[in-house]
């Protein structure tokens, strides 16, 4: 039996042939892309950062963006709030491999106890520090990326170098398909840290502010527990499960932490 092939689809074979057609080759065209950088809360008076150049990196060529922001206090980037770093950049629009904050060599300050100190990062990064990602950027779609900057485990001291260290643990997630798990814990003097998890992995932790507040950005959906550690022994533990969140929903929770009939030896 003969087999009759379509003309179109000939043409189109000889084609690839020709010109080689993969079926990950991105549409010719530009994104523009935008970067905004948020926080939770840690037990600091401040953390001034102060970043110089955001560099995307695409199959094709790496982008150095000026950042024309001064240096900030990134623990005002609280529940809900954020610092745009980057607006409306023109990118290729292809996939992004990686992502880096080029930070200043000396602007980057820490202050705990009314005392301000310098932040020091690892040489070997040279003032740079990479987010592994990957983004698939669609021509004429503008597309915001939101960076989680966790200053409570960013920003530690060095015992045997006596000096304070910037390991930023950073975050990222797409503005647009994001929800978020946010609430109130009662007592406040609990001053609680939560943990979000998913399939027994921490997604993010963050401290209640001293309003008892809480707020985690950037969740995917997916079936989540909250684990609730009290800050203060005379208050027990709590683990929230089956908390369910679709693609940016806001989940609001009111969490009341029991008191312990008897405080452990050990904190007493």
């Amino acid at each position: 039996m003969k087999t009759i092939v379509p003309r179109f689809l000939l043409l189109f074979s000889m084609f690839c042939g020709l010109v080689g057609c993969q079926e990950d080759e991105y549409v010719a065209g530009t994104t523009s892309f935008s970067l905004k950088l948020t926080d939770a809360p840690a037990a600091y008076q401040e953390v001034q950062l102060h970043i110089k150049e955001v560099q995307v990196e695409t199959p094709s060529e790496t982008f150095t963006i000026p950042v024309t922001t001064a240096a900030f206090n990134v623990l005002d980037l609280r529940m809900g709030k954020s610092l745009v770093l980057v607006d409306d950049f023109e990118l290729s629009s292809e996939r992004i491999q990686a992502l880096r904050l080029v930070f200043h060599e000396t602007e980057n300050t820490v202050r705990t106890d009314s005392v301000e100190h310098q932040l020091t990062m690892p040489e070997q990064t040279n003032g740079v520090w990479e987010i592994e990602m990957t983004e698939d950027l669609k021509p004429g779609i503008p597309f915001t990326m939101v960076l989680d900057f966790d200053a409570a485990r960013s920003v530690t001291f060095n015992q045997d170098e006596e000096q304070y260290m910037l390991k930023p643990v950073i975050r990222a997630f797409s503005e647009s398909v994001s929800g978020v798990v946010r609430g109130h814990v009662t007592p406040e003097l609990a001053m609680p840290t939560l943990y979000l998890l998913s399939e027994g992995d921490t997604l993010a932790g963050t401290l209640a502010t001293q309003q008892g507040e809480f707020y985690f950005p950037g969740v995917p959906d997916g079936n989540y527990q909250l684990e609730v550690v009290s800050g203060q022994p005379m208050y027990e533990d709590l683990l929230l499960d089956d908390i369910a969140l679709t693609a940016g929903e806001i989940v609001e929770l009111a969490i009341e932490l029991p008191e312990r009939d008897s405080i452990p030896e050990a904190t007493r």
